[in-house]
């Protein structure tokens, strides 16, 4: 099967690393925000990243009648500060 684009279809793409500092591990809002430790919220859960194709069939008048996350690629990123948490969990 090769390679298609459909000028009808709608294709999205969302990329956040400007927000991301993965040296501290922290989503950096900038001023007045500030930043957010990662920690906090994954709560000792890798930080997932992933690309996925979103299959939608159709019937014979064009309406969606089943719909399908196809995923392409996905890894998990660690980082030492989820390390207590993701142990804490681990034992429970």
């Amino acid at each position: 099967k090769t390679p298609t684009f459909d000028p009808n279809a709608e294709y999205t793409f969302e990329f956040f690393q400007h927000l991301l500092s993965f040296d501290e591990f922290a989503l950096d809002f900038g001023m007045p925000i500030g930043k957010h430790p990662l920690c906090r919220i994954l709560n000792g859960q890798p930080l997932k990243f992933m690309a996925a194709h979103q299959f939608q069939e159709s019937n014979r008048n064009g309406k969606a009648v089943d719909e399908e996350l196809r995923w392409l690629w996905s890894f998990d990123l660690w980082h030492e500060s989820l390390y207590e948490d993701a142990k804490s969990h681990d034992r429970a």
